[in-house]
């Protein structure tokens, strides 16, 4: 069973539009397709807050060649131009459909809610020695470039506003500018480590925003993690934003 937990969330990610953002609407060559494998494996469980660390990409491997096989990715090339790549979302989306139907864990998380799938992925973790991204934050917690040891020293000195998420109306702004620094991610020129570690951070918090009784000091930390990866670029600018948000 643990099998079918592994492939829905990697099913869920790779049904949503951000997977084709990722892929593109052009045509990748053969590394392009081996990095994307990689990140796919990584961005699926940062979305609920687990560092995989590429421990599932040979499931990645699986699913892409069974959309291969659907006409949902094509193939083009030679021996002279090398291999090239392309997704069909409409075959996506229609194959992913019927692989997700015969998926026994589709059907119980659909059944039992999302707490059923927390409590699988609890399990699986700890079975298959993984750790959750706030275990990897408290072990990689020191800044990760001056500017990020500076901005921290002079902005998230004053910690953060305790009330900020008591009203709905902040909530959904925070949601809101937490997707723009999400997609500030995608554009920006980290590596695809740190994209998928600054992915991660940011769904988190926006998760934790979502609870009934958001952490607000949990969520700070994890900002604070994610401005560390962040340096100088649009990335960096969107996590000023959402930090004073919280600040003020």
């Amino acid at each position: 069973m643990k099998d079918s937990y592994v492939s829905y969330v990697l099913e869920e990610y790779i049904a949503d539009g951000n997977f084709d953002a990722s892929f593109g609407e052009g045509w990748i060559d053969e590394a392009q397709l081996a990095e994307l494998i990689s990140i796919t494996c990584d961005y699926a469980f940062a979305e609920y807050g687990i560092d995989a660390g590429g421990k599932y990409a040979s499931a990645v491997s699986s699913i892409f060649e069974e959309l291969k096989a659907n006409n949902a990715i094509v193939h083009q090339g030679d021996d002279y131009a090398g291999n090239w790549y392309r997704l069909r979302p409409p075959h996506k989306v229609q194959y992913l459909n019927a692989r997700r139907a015969k998926n026994p864990a589709t059907n119980l998380v659909g059944t039992l809610g999302k707490e059923a799938l927390r409590r699988a992925l609890t399990k699986i973790v700890s079975e298959d020695g993984l750790r959750s991204m706030e275990e990897k934050w408290a072990a990689n917690n020191q800044p990760d470039s001056e500017e990020a040891e500076s901005f921290l020293s002079e902005v998230l000195q004053s910690g953060p506003r305790a009330d900020f998420f008591e009203s709905e109306a902040r909530k959904q702004s925070f949601s809101d500018a937490v997707s723009r620094a999400v997609a500030d991610v995608e554009e920006s020129s980290l590596s695809n480590s740190d994209k998928a570690q600054a992915h991660g951070y940011l769904t988190a918090a926006r998760a934790l925003s979502e609870t009934p009784d958001p952490p607000v000091d949990l969520i700070w930390s994890i900002l604070g993690r994610a401005n560390n990866l962040a340096g100088i670029g649009s990335f960096f600018l969107a996590l000023i934003t959402l930090i004073a948000m919280v600040v003020s």
